[in-house]
């Protein structure tokens, strides 16, 4: 079997290529979501490794924010490393997403980064320390970190007594690569009981890859 892989958006014109690769028995495999192609009745070869669209994540947190009251906005922290294409393609869309939403559009938001370093990996306990005192202004966080530095987040915001229910931590949690997509506490590193009670404050939104569905 054939099988071609694109890890770019997809324009209209991967409509024309899906239906090109159908009658070739070929595969057409995304690696990002796309709604349009996303019908396996009109491309019965056409595999979505994203369950639903990137600004859904974005959609559910705007419904969160609107239903809780968070009136007074919500702190985005990035600092996903450059493997970590889902991350780091949410917090370059978040300001456009997030303004072409009208529940949203009028509800303030502020960018914080994790680190000035080429590679956020390098993040240290000070650097989160550092951050996490600049965003106490706002109850709701978003934080568009990998697994391993959502980890390390927390258990810092536990040390600076942030987990103690003054603030909500949220994430977004993706189908694909382990890398991206297995949000953990556990490292056998001496610190797993600190970072499981430090999880109690953080809310998960994950892919609706069983049915999502635009809400209007």
């Amino acid at each position: 079997m054939k099988v071609m892989f694109i890890s770019a958006h997809v324009e209209d014109a991967a409509q024309e290529l899906a239906r090109l690769i159908g009658e070739t028995n070929a595969l057409l495999a995304l690696a990002i979501p796309d709604a349009s192609l996303a019908d396996n009745v009109a491309y019965p070869t056409t595999l979505n490794f994203f369950g639903m669209p990137n600004v859904n994540f974005i959609t559910t947190l705007a419904v969160m924010a609107g239903a809780l009251a968070w009136t007074d906005g919500i702190n985005v922290v990035c600092g996903a490393p450059a493997r970590a294409l889902f991350h780091r393609q949410q917090c370059e869309d978040f300001d456009a997403n997030w303004a072409s939403l009208e529940i949203s559009r009028n509800r303030p938001f502020t960018k914080y980064f994790l680190t000035q370093s080429a590679n956020p990996d390098d993040a240290t306990t000070s650097d989160f320390a550092s951050l996490l005192s600049k965003i106490t202004n706002r109850r709701a966080i978003l934080l568009l970190l990998t697994p391993p530095l959502l980890r390390s987040c927390m258990i810092v915001a536990s040390q600076l007594n942030m987990t103690n229910g003054d603030y909500v931590f949220l994430t977004f949690s993706p189908q694909g690569p382990p890398q991206e997509a297995n949000i953990f506490y556990k490292a056998d590193d001496g610190k797993d009981d600190i970072a499981l009670a430090a999880f109690a404050p953080l809310l998960v939104i994950p892919d609706g890859a069983r049915g999502w569905k635009w809400i209007g």
